[in-house]
C-alpha cells in the first residue's frame, strides 16, 4: 500500500519505530567496537588464563571440533578471565588465503569466549612447524596476519593477538 494511503497517525508511528531501530543498532555496534585501551589496563584484567583447542581435532579438520563454544562458559564460571586460543592455521593456508570453513570456526570460538566475558588471545601456535625456515615461516605468519588483523579490527578490546607463540630454535 502507497505511503499516502497510511492514515498520518499510523504513519507517524512507523517513522519514530524506524528511527528507534536504526538508532538501537547503531549503538549496539558501537558498544561492541573495538575502544582504545591502556597496555597496562589491557593486562592487568588478565588474571588467571587457560589454553584451549591446541590438540583438538578442529585443527585439522574444522567440523571435527571436540571442545564446545558452550564451554567458555564454565571457564569463566571456573574463575578464569582469559583464553588462549592456539591456533595451527599454516595448514589451512591457501596461498594468501585462509580456510573459510577454518575461519569460520575460529569466529565461532572467538565470539562464544567473548560472549562469555573472556579475554581472548588468539594465538598462533605453529612455532615447530617455522624449524624448518626463517623465511617460510615470515611468509606464512604474514599471510596468516594479513588475513586475521583486519578481520578482527573492530574487535572488543577484549581480543589480542599473538604474533607466534614461543619462538624458539632457529627463531
Amino acid at each position: 500500500m502507497p505511503l499516502k494511503f497510511l492514515p498520518k497517525i499510523l504513519f507517524y508511528k512507523l517513522i519514530i519505530i524506524l528511527s528507534l531501530m536504526g538508532s538501537a543498532s547503531v549503538c549496539q555496534s558501537r558498544a561492541a567496537a573495538f575502544t582504545p585501551i591502556m597496555p597496562d589496563d589491557q593486562a592487568s584484567a588478565m588474571h588467571r588464563g587457560v589454553n584451549v583447542l591446541d590438540d583438538d581435532p578442529v585443527q585439522k579438520d574444522p567440523n571435527a571440533v571436540r571442545f564446545q563454544p558452550r564451554m567458555f562458559a564454565a571457564i569463566r564460571d571456573a574463575g578464569f578471565d582469559t583464553v588462549r586460543l592456539n591456533m595451527h592455521p599454516f595448514a589451512h593456508l591457501r596461498g594468501n588465503m585462509i580456510d573459510g570453513a577454518w575461519l569460520a570456526m575460529l569466529d565461532r570460538m572467538s565470539s562464544a569466549a567473548l560472549d562469555a566475558g573472556l579475554t581472548v588471545v588468539l594465538d598462533v601456535h605453529d612455532d615447530n612447524s617455522c624449524q624448518d625456515s626463517v623465511a617460510d615461516c615470515r611468509a606464512k605468519l604474514r599471510a596468516v596476519w594479513t588475513v586475521l588483523a583486519p578481520r578482527y579490527r573492530n574487535a572488543p578490546n577484549r581480543l589480542l593477538f599473538e604474533i607466534l607463540n614461543e619462538p624458539h630454535g632457529i627463531l
